[in-house]
């Protein structure tokens, strides 16, 4: 068997921050996991938002929660193990006005029998360092998933804005149309464009709908692009941060 410091010291306390070091050991690659969750979704939402995401949102956030709470009881351990006072342990028992030392209640005297070895001391430290990080890089997803949740409600509905100010401008474009259409397909006697064909209505009629389209599709098509640029750029520098790591 290997000889470790658990083996050659036989110490209690350093056995106790020894659990506590594997617990919080195991805990490390859940949060890694969960920070490359949150850190794809949040490339999806800022180039592909969508009202689907929020489900994935909630559940993630509803996970880290859980997850929080339960390394939340760690810290407490660690916190009460490393601010324990040993100079109860070798206090010598008083004796009674008889000579007779004088017993003192297990119960009334639990604490004073925990001693931590210096060597337990400096491991539990590291251990709080490790603690804390986890915890605050939990609420730091757990508040980004709820600013995501906010900014992917605040973008559809500026979407519907500007479908709604477009809509409108394609009715007020289009009234007059009508109207123009509605006064030409009254049956004169004598009307020139009825001896055409069917190809010179199209010829005229497939030019102006696609410049129209365009005309009014253009900040779409605008936001398009730049969103597939910037998910490429994203991509990139996550990829290049990845292997500078």
């Amino acid at each position: 068997m290997a000889d470790t410091i658990l083996r050659r010291g036989a110490n209690a306390s350093v056995l106790a921050q020894a659990i506590i070091n594997t617990v919080i050991d195991l805990a490390l690659p859940i949060v890694t996991a969960y920070k490359d969750v949150v850190g794809s979704l949040e490339l999806d939402i800022l180039t592909k938002p969508d009202i689907k995401h929020t489900s994935e949102l909630y559940i993630t956030t509803t996970e880290i929660e859980m997850i929080r709470s339960s390394v939340s009881p760690i810290l407490n351990i660690v916190k009460s193990l490393r601010d324990k006072k040993n100079d109860k342990v070798d206090t010598p028992p008083s004796t009674s006005p008889g000579g007779a030392p004088h017993v003192r209640d297990d119960d009334d005297n639990s604490e004073s029998k925990v001693k931590i070895s210096a060597v337990a001391l400096t491991y539990l430290r590291d251990a709080e360092d490790h603690i804390i990080l986890i915890t605050e890089s939990l609420d730091s997803m757990r508040k980004s998933c709820t600013n995501m949740i906010d900014l992917i409600f605040n973008t559809i509905s500026a979407y519907q804005n500007e479908s709604i100010k477009q809509l409108t401008f394609v009715t007020i474009v289009f009234l007059p149309l009508g109207f123009l259409t509605a006064y030409f397909t009254v049956p004169f006697t004598d009307f020139a464009d009825e001896k055409h064909s069917q190809k010179f209505y199209w010829g005229i009629t497939i030019p102006v709908v696609v410049v129209v389209v365009l005309f009014l599709a253009r900040n779409i098509l605008t936001w398009y692009y730049r969103r597939m640029v910037q998910r490429r750029f994203l991509v990139r520098s996550r990829k290049a941060n990845a292997r500078s790591e």
